[in-house]
């Protein structure tokens, strides 16, 4: 794969707005995605490098921290962003260091001094001597992701009972991978949909099901049977009517 070297400076007037490219926008992500992009662009020096925390991105979008967590993920995967973990001089984790992609960038290369310690998420690592190391990815990258995912995805996708927010059920399913192999969720899924006690109304979207791991249940429980009997029993339930005697009758009042 081409290694892109996005280190020009975006040439746009900063005013009080920021822009998209329609590459981002076209893309299937999320909104909290695409607001999350404008947000690390609104805090992007002139070469589109930040560093805010996620308690502060989290504050900006009104969301949670976990909710921004999804949200970068996404980006990442699209090429939108790449990022590297920081610490402080007394070794503590700090804030993400962020470089906001205006091209489509999968391979991320900057040489930008503050870099060249680290190695950055969905990047590669750059030598100290201005050089790229190109074999030194880490084990918990998130980029490029294999082709197979991707392909095993677009089954998944296609056999689901619930197709909605694509994006957000992709960067699900990136997740959901990590943990199971593709055709047993693909399997699940196609028990999900064929399941007769299945209702639409009640089918879990494919984000909330992958995030469950729900390929692993067993099969819903038959509410439909259960219908079946109470309305039968309704149908033969033959009420017992006593008949009360009326005051004359019991001699409490005079006629």
């Amino acid at each position: 794969m081409s290694r892109i070297q996005d280190t020009t400076e975006i040439a746009v007037e900063r005013g009080p707005f920021e822009m998209i490219p329609h590459w981002l926008l076209d893309s299937e992500v999320s909104a909290a995605a695409i607001r999350l992009y404008l947000i690390l662009r609104q805090h992007g020096d002139a070469k589109a490098i930040c560093y805010p925390g996620r308690k502060r991105l989290a504050e900006a979008m009104r969301t949670g921290m976990k909710s921004v967590d999804r949200a970068k993920d996404e980006l990442v995967y699209v090429g939108a962003i790449c990022y590297t973990r920081r610490h402080s001089d007394s070794g503590d984790w700090t804030s993400n260091l962020y470089h906001v992609h205006w091209e489509r960038s999968l391979a991320c290369v900057t040489f930008d001094p503050r870099w060249r310690q680290n190695e950055p998420y969905g990047g590669v690592k750059n030598d100290p001597t201005g050089g790229v190391k190109n074999d030194t990815r880490t084990k918990t990258q998130v980029e490029p992701r294999p082709n197979e995912h991707r392909q095993a995805f677009d089954e998944f996708w296609s056999v689901y009972p619930r197709r909605e927010n694509k994006g957000r059920a992709r960067t699900c399913w990136e997740r959901a991978v990590r943990k199971a192999d593709p055709r047993d969720i693909i399997d699940g899924a196609e028990r999900y949909r064929d399941d007769p006690n299945r209702e639409d109304k009640y089918t879990a979207h494919a984000s909330t099901w992958l995030n469950g791991e729900r390929w692993t249940d067993d099969p819903l429980p038959g509410t439909k049977n259960r219908n079946t009997e109470v309305a039968a029993f309704a149908a033969n339930f033959q009420p017992i009517n006593h008949e009360i005697p009326s005051p004359q009758a019991t001699g409490e009042i005079e006629a």
